[in-house]
């Protein structure tokens, strides 16, 4: 399986965060930068859009947070 995560941006990642803008709209800019490959993922915004993603019951970006980002699920989420 080809992985669609990392710091270039694509379209199937764009399509994946913006099926519900409604959601998208309650992540900081930082953090929408950092979900669609704009600047690094770091663990402090990986912490960040995880605790957003969750207050707001967006699964989705839950979901892509932990499947792309591995190296820091494992120790954010204990």
């Amino acid at each position: 399986m080809k992985k669609i995560c990392g710091t270039e941006f694509t379209t199937k990642a764009l399509i994946y965060l913006h099926s519900d803008i409604n959601f998208f709209s309650n992540y900081t800019e930082e953090e929408k930068d950092a979900l669609c490959g704009y600047i690094p993922m770091t663990e402090k915004l990986f912490k960040s859009c995880f605790k957003t993603a969750f207050e707001i019951c967006d699964l989705e970006t839950a979901d892509y947070l932990i499947e792309c980002f591995p190296e820091f699920t494992e120790n954010s989420l204990k």
